[in-house]
Parts: C-alpha cells; structure tokens; sequence
C-alpha cells in the first residue's frame, strides 16, 4: 500500500489546481501531477481565446506559448511540492501541437508521458502514438542528459492567481472560469471587481514574462504557502492591484504591467443584429471585419472531417439571468463566413428562448494578438 501511494498521479484538466493537488504542504500521495487536455486544446483555438477573453495579446503563431501556461502551473507545483510531472494526449489535441506536447514537456523537466486510447474524440490513434512516441525518443536521443532538479528550478518569477479562480476546465480559454455560466468573467468577485479583470491582470504578467523571455511559473495562491527561490514573485489580488515582491521588497501596482507591444493596428468589427417576434426567436448576428496590420486568426477547433476552419469571430451571449451565459462559436455551429481582400463578413445565427436583457460579445484577434471587442445589447420581450 505505501508503494501505490507514493506512485499515484493526479490527473488534472484543471490545472490552476496543481499546487493543491499535489499538496502544498508536501505530505503524502500524490507522487506527480500530470495535465490532462480538456477537450480540444490547441495553439490557434486557446492563445486567441485567452486574448479575446482576458484582453492581453500573446502571439498565437507558437505552441511554446500556450505549453508553457499550461506547464508553468505543473512545474511550479511540482518544483514548490518536491514531487513530479508529466503531460497526455487526447485525439481532440490539435495534431500540429501533439509533438510540442511531449519534446516541450522533456525539454522543461516532464517524466510521466501518457497517451488515452478511449472513449470517442479523446482516443488516440495507435498511428499516432507511434508517430508522437517515436519523435520523443529521437529527441531524447539528441538530448540525453538533463537536470532534472535545475530543470525544475529554472523558472525566475513566480505568477499568483488568487485560489479558486480557474481557466474554464473542459472550455479552457473561453469566457468563464470553471466551465459553469455562473462564473463567467462579468461578473463581480467578492471586492466588487471582475473576474476578468483579475484575469486580465494574471494573464497580461504572462505576457510579460514571455515577450521578455522570462521563465515563469504558476501558483495559486494558497493561504499559509509562500513561494521561495525566484527572483521575482507576483501576486494578482481580487482588488484589481497586482503586487511585485523584489530582493524582498514589494511594490503595488493598480494593474498589470503592460509589456512593450508591436506596433500596428487590431483588427476592426463592426456588428449588426437583426431579429422579430416574442420569444423563442431566431437572431442572426453579422460582424464586418477589416484586419489590421496582422491576419485575423481564430478556429474553435476541427469540423467532424477534422478540418480546422478560421471562423474568426469569437461569439459570446450574456443575460439574462448570469447562470445563462452562452459561447455561441464552436466547431459545431454554423458560421457563415464570406471573405473579400482584407474585409470578412461573420454571419452567427442563435436562438433564444426566454425574454429578457442580453448582451452579444464579438470579439476579433490577429496573429500578433492584437483583440477587438464589441458588445451590443439584445432586449427581447
């Protein structure tokens, strides 16, 4: 029994939770922790949601971008615990990225490497497997001798998320916190402040660290722990203030500090809804998108022929009531979309089924990650 205790894995979709997971007080099982994709997780579907969705702007053209916001919660988890890490597959992972998922994880301290080979889109084609184990092994091969504890302290700052606060489990990067309509990031915490723009603020310190090509890693911030051994740690409080501890001095700042950023202009959108009738109606949203000085790039993942589409739009319902709230883009839906040179024209059709006041959020983001917002009031009787 003490055997299989010290080896049990911890199998976590809702990664923010790593460092409770594993134990901040280091005692007992779990011996790893180890990230299981929720759903279909990929480079071009998550980057431009977390922008479109917390209003930073982290290029969406590299992988390394969104493993290592994935991998800095499990490596700081594991580095704060004195305990291990490793990463999955599902099939749903978008295939460009399932190579990145092992080589990056080896390349920042990863021992466990596991495949799913059930249940439906989760399931990962034996070819697959192969393919993505054979190109692990070569690249241990051309990289054989790690250190493992430098590895697993090579991170310089430390990023604090207030505990509770999550990345939209299973809808990771779409607008809500733990996958519930309830928690969506309009709505207000316990100090009157958005979950947003808490978010905002935890994502926008990210950014930082990678534009300036900081390592990082990603903690809650858990009552009665306290990171050590960085040279900077950054605490995202639920006030909207973000405080920066240095050499053992500590600054408050009333936000995010803001990374130098491109030049150039974000995307341009231009929404219409039309509609008629009581409810339950149809609404048909159209957005007119101009690109700015970067392609506009957006896909919510693979169609049922494993397609990936650039829909483009991010499209978002809220209200009436806060448990109501929607993410109308998705692989599924029908999305019309017509292009002409450097205009696009995203046509969403909806229904709702109850009267009330609603909100439609449209939202636009580039390769650089520059993002555009519009929101347009829907009041049905």
């Amino acid at each position: 029994m003490d055997f299989l205790q010290q080896n049990l894995y911890s199998w976590e979709t809702i990664v923010s939770t790593a460092l409770h997971q594993l134990g901040a007080d280091k005692r007992g099982p779990p011996s790893s922790i180890v990230f299981e994709p929720p759903g279909r997780v990929g480079t071009t579907r998550t980057l431009p949601e977390f922008n479109m969705a917390y209003q930073c702007q982290i290029p969406i053209d590299s992988p390394k971008n969104l493993l290592d916001i994935i991998y800095g919660f499990l490596r700081g988890a594991a580095r704060s615990t004195d305990k291990g890490w490793g990463t999955s597959i599902y099939g749903s992972v978008n295939r460009d990225d399932a190579f990145w998922f092992f080589t990056h994880a080896y390349d920042l301290g990863a021992e466990k490497f596991f495949f799913w080979d059930s249940h439906r889109l989760a399931c990962v084609p034996y070819d697959d497997c192969l393919a993505v184990t054979r190109n692990l092994r070569n690249h241990i091969n051309h990289y054989p001798r790690r250190d493992s504890a430098k590895l697993k302290h090579a991170a310089e700052v430390a990023i604090l998320l207030p505990a509770g606060y999550n990345l939209g489990h299973v809808h990771l990067g779409r607008g809500n916190l733990w996958g519930l309509g309830e928690l969506n990031l309009e709505r207000l915490n316990q100090k009157g402040v958005k979950y947003r723009t808490v978010m905002h603020n935890f994502f926008t310190e990210i950014e930082r660290c990678i534009r300036m090509g900081i390592a990082f890693d990603l903690l809650w911030d858990i009552e009665s722990f306290n990171p050590s051994g960085y040279r900077e740690i950054v605490r995202v409080h639920e006030d909207g203030k973000v405080e920066v501890k240095t050499n053992g001095q500590s600054a408050i700042h009333q936000g995010a500090r803001i990374p130098a950023r491109p030049r150039g202009d974000a995307p341009q959108i231009a929404v219409e809804i039309t509609s008629s009738g009581k409810a339950p109606l149809e609404i048909t949203a159209q957005a007119r998108l101009t690109e700015g000085s970067s392609l506009i790039y957006y896909t919510p993942g693979s169609n049922a022929k494993g397609v990936y589409i650039n829909t483009k739009v991010l499209w978002e319902l809220y209200g009436p009531q806060d448990e109501d709230y929607q993410t109308l883009s998705h692989a599924f839906n029908k999305v019309d979309i017509k292009d002409d040179g450097d205009q696009s024209l995203v046509e969403v059709k909806f229904k709702i089924e109850q009267p009330g006041k609603y909100r439609l959020r449209a939202a636009a983001c580039d390769m650089a990650g520059r993002t555009t917002v519009v929101w347009k009031e829907i009041t049905i009787n």
